[in-house]
């Protein structure tokens, strides 16, 4: 309709030219030229008296309705501050704090756009709906374009710290049930130095270094260790070690200096940052984990004597002579026993007589799901971990649940309960080095089958001392809560806060049995045997506040700004007992020691630490 009424106007002007003389050679182009122009802009139509009638768009026929919905992110919380725009029109709105939104006058076949920080832009057609409930997705982001800190969360490009950050998934592809393993292979410079002389001793915590070595210490690396935050609590290196792998959401590392700057002088020795996993929601999910793991005993850096060879090297050591005639006498004679003793065919392994394959396993079960505003987690795990020691252990129970919920006015409330208890048991064998200083010429048993208490030169035998009543056990159990709220107050502002408290007790108990080889040179019963306990109870509070401003600015760029302040507390509750003199070997309780050890009595300590 448009082009036919143009060329009528140009066939009425084109009659003016038959006044005119015949044009010059160029003339036809020319107005070939300004016909495609005019065609292709109205506005120059317009500007040479040509009208161009409009007929009716399909816009200008669609029908006007009123569109209403809800808006939710990908876990079915309500989203406010969404924008909701018509495309080619001069209209738009923002959804409230229920996640509603309503739009009048919008035409049937128009296009929505719905547009929120940290979320991918979603366009859905009207299609003459009045009602239209969108769901939002997250913006995809990887560990490699975040930093996580414990107070916030910012984008990697911006921040200017060293920081490595790994998934769960990441650390369990390493290593299915050693965080401390998993962290030690895939953060350079990080070490975990473990303790040779206790072998595989599962009890034994190792040190775990990110700077390095910044102060001197004797006996381990504690003042070295960094300082380990979960969830923004602060928590300690055996809770960590104990934690379940399969909890972990992300774990960051931050090892300069910048984090002081969040955690002060603490910070230090760097600190590592662990999130757990997020609730999800949906119909309930039952996710059962179980990762099993067997331990070999591995003597191949031993290369020690046989029982012959080992006999001729103490002989030409002199251990068998002496000036006094006879000392002499008594020495050839325990010379010819031990002698004839390796001719019968004896050869103790005693390196193979403690150990053991160790058999651990760890299972954990979670009932995760939520409808609505709400959404809740329960969970428990059983993991028995042993070592190639005979009789060691570490038993770890674990029971948890997690709540979440978002109200209509943009709060959201979560809270996590946990409760925790490890049993441990050392080996009542000891020390594996002290098996590799028995001499293979030694028999285990005498003449009438019953354990030798004393081998050769004096030496006490460790199965002996395995068979009686003697033990070294501990227990630690753990009841945290940790309760976190967000407001998000506008599309702008938002405020965090986190607010944790811990009940950690425990107790350590060693008995020496009054019939060990190591009271054998003490001849007062009520000098022998000896029990050692110790009771510690510790709480702990902390809390943080942030408060965090974003601005969208031109160029696809973000404006950030974290404002905020912890609090923590601790008060320590410490006794401690000893008692000597325990008649018989059964009688392992405090309650039958004769007397405290010479000087000894009872101790105690009770007193906060900020």
């Amino acid at each position: 309709m448009k082009k036919m009424y143009l060329i009528n106007n140009l066939r009425a002007r084109l009659r003016k030219f038959e006044n005119f003389q015949k044009p010059k050679k160029g003339s036809f182009s020319i107005l070939v030229l300004f016909l495609l122009l005019v065609l292709s802009d109205p506005a120059l139509a317009a500007n040479e008296g040509l009208v161009l009638q409009n007929t009716p768009s399909a816009k200008s026929a669609d029908t006007l309705i009123n569109i209403s919905g809800k808006v939710s992110d990908n876990t079915g919380a309500p989203m406010q501050g969404v924008s909701v725009m018509v495309r080619d029109q001069n209209k738009g709105t923002m959804t409230d704090a229920l996640g509603n939104y309503f739009l009048n006058g919008v035409g049937s076949s128009a296009l929505l756009f719905f547009s929120h920080v940290g979320m991918l832009v979603k366009s859905e057609p009207v299609n003459g709906r009045e009602v239209i409930n969108i769901t939002m997705e997250s913006i995809p982001v990887t560990t490699d374009d975040i930093v996580v800190t414990g107070f916030f969360k910012k984008n990697k490009a911006s921040y200017t710290g060293s920081a490595l950050t790994f998934t769960g998934e990441q650390l369990k592809s390493v290593a299915p049930t050693n965080v401390f393993e998993a962290l030690a292979m895939l953060t350079p410079g990080l070490t975990v130095t473990e303790n040779n002389s206790l072998g595989s001793n599962p009890n034994a915590i190792p040190d775990i270094l990110v700077r390095g070595v910044t102060s001197f210490a004797n006996n381990d690396q504690t003042v070295n260790q960094p300082l380990i935050v979960r969830d923004g609590t602060i928590i300690s290196v055996r809770e960590l070690y104990d934690m379940d792998i399969n909890e972990i959401a992300t774990i960051t590392i931050l090892k300069d200096a910048s984090a002081a700057a969040l955690y002060g002088a603490r910070a230090a020795n760097g600190v590592i940052v662990i999130e757990r996993n997020k609730l999800t929601t949906g119909k309930m999910k039952v996710i059962y984990n179980f990762v099993g793991s067997m331990q070999f005993p591995d003597f191949s850096g031993y290369n020690l004597l046989e029982p012959k060879d080992k006999l001729e090297y103490e002989r030409l050591a002199g251990l068998y002579t002496s000036t006094d005639h006879l000392r002499q006498q008594s020495l050839d004679s325990l010379y010819n026993v031990r002698f004839m003793d390796i001719n019968r065919g004896v050869n103790t392994d005693w390196m193979s007589k403690p150990s053991r394959i160790g058999i651990s396993n760890d299972h954990s079960i979670r009932l995760a799901g939520g409808a609505g505003n709400a959404r809740y987690e329960l969970n428990a795990r059983f993991g028995n971990v042993e070592g190639v020691m005979k009789g060691d252990f570490r038993k770890r129970y674990g029971l948890g649940f997690a709540l979440e919920y978002n109200t209509p006015s943009g709060f959201t409330f979560t809270n996590r309960t946990n409760l925790s208890r490890t049993a441990i048991q050392y080996s009542p064998y000891g020390s594996f080095s002290s098996y590799t200083k028995m001499n293979p010429y030694d028999r285990v048993y005498d003449d009438f089958g019953q354990f030798r208490k004393t081998l050769s030169w004096d030496m006490n035998n460790p199965l002996y001392e395995a068979s009686l009543g003697s033990f070294s056990k501990a227990m630690t159990q753990n009841l945290s809560n940790d309760f976190d709220m967000r407001w998000r107050m506008s599309g702008r502002f938002s405020l965090t806060s986190h607010i944790n408290f811990i009940l950690n007790g425990g107790y350590t108990e060693m008995y020496t049995s009054p019939l060990s080889g190591a009271f054998k040179n003490i001849t007062d019963l009520s000098q022998r045997g000896s029990l050692s306990m110790t009771n510690n109870n510790v709480l702990t509070y902390s809390g943080n506040v942030v408060l965090t401003y974003n601005e969208a600015l031109p160029k696809q760029s973000l404006l950030t700004a974290n404002l905020g302040g912890n609090l923590n507390h601790t008060n320590n509750r410490y006794s401690s007992f000893s008692g000597i003199g325990f008649y018989a070997d059964a009688l392992r309780s405090i309650n039958f020691a004769s007397s405290y050890p010479i000087g000894g009595a009872p101790g105690r300590f009770s007193g906060p630490e900020c």
